[in-house]
């Protein structure tokens, strides 16, 4: 029989769990729909550096390497971007989830 995983926790991995389910907690109780979910990581991507397709196109800069992109799309889906180095042709990778 395999020991109990919560026997094995230190002081501070108990912590660190705790402070995620917190966290965690507190995201399901604010995002309980797609577009609550879209809407609050539409707001963490632009804390992370990335801006709106919309307004840069609004701006009429082009998009260099190293770029941060995100676009809503219905409020219910989200795409992100980090523009890369090669030509598209080269291919790009993918990252894909879903909301549920």
């Amino acid at each position: 029989m395999k020991d109990n995983v919560w026997l094995t926790y230190s002081k501070e991995d108990e912590e660190k769990l705790f402070s995620l389910s917190e966290r965690y907690k507190t995201f399901i109780s604010t995002c309980k729909t797609e577009r609550e979910c879209t809407a609050y990581f539409c707001k963490e991507a632009e804390k992370a550096g990335y801006e709106s397709l919309e307004d840069r196109i609004a701006s009429g800069r082009p998009l260099k390497e190293g770029d941060k992109i995100y676009a809503s799309w219905m409020g219910k889906t989200l795409v992100m971007f980090q523009i890369g180095s090669e030509p598209i042709t080269n291919g790009m990778n993918i990252l894909c989830a879903h909301i549920r």
